[in-house]
């Protein structure tokens, strides 16, 4: 989303990765109840060890496989070693509401059977001239039941600490990778 050009944000990625600038996530997000938090709970209970497929990230509205495959990097220095990044993706209308998102990547999941247990979707909304408006992602089962889904914005306090800092794909998939990474702990 900044004018930065994207191999110039692997190579902060990899400055970031060699020097410990990954940071640990601030807190994780309140836990569900009743009946789908036993979903989450097998997620949890993979841990590290899930295997996770990811989806191309949608940044401006198209999907972007190299931002994907920065995600999976953050996520590796997180311990997170299972994970594949995928060519197919949905690409929902851009004034889709974030419920039909989720319902459409279930149902995309289900029907393409993808090579894993769980799939993520992320979306990084803004432009290069606004930066970062909203970063958010969805974990879906293999069978495109929705796990987890998030949303943030730039009043949240891990945006600010992550995304409105680097705000650029990769400030938003730190913000990513952490808030995930909250959830398997």
């Amino acid at each position: 989303m900044r004018h930065a050009s994207w191999p110039a944000g692997l190579s902060l990625l990899a400055g970031a990765l060699l020097t410990g600038g990954c940071t640990t996530p601030a807190g994780a997000q309140s836990p569900p109840t009743g009946p789908r938090a036993e979903r989450p709970a097998a997620l949890r209970d993979a841990g590290p060890h899930a295997k996770l497929i990811l989806d191309p990230v949608s940044v401006g509205g198209a999907p972007n496989r190299n931002v994907a495959d920065a995600l999976g990097l953050l996520l590796e220095s997180y311990g997170m070693q299972n994970h594949d990044t995928t060519d197919s993706s949905i690409t929902p209308p851009p004034d889709a509401d974030w419920d039909a998102i989720g319902t459409a990547f279930g149902a995309f999941i289900r029907d393409h059977k993808p090579a894993g247990d769980y799939a993520l979707y992320a979306e990084y909304l803004g432009t290069p001239k606004t930066g970062p408006q909203e970063v958010r992602w969805l974990i879906v089962t293999a069978a495109g039941d929705l796990l987890l889904s998030d949303r943030q914005a730039p009043t949240d306090a891990d945006f600010k600490r992550t995304a409105a800092r680097d705000p650029d794909p990769m400030g938003c998939s730190m913000l990513v990778a952490e808030r995930v990474f909250s959830q398997l702990q």
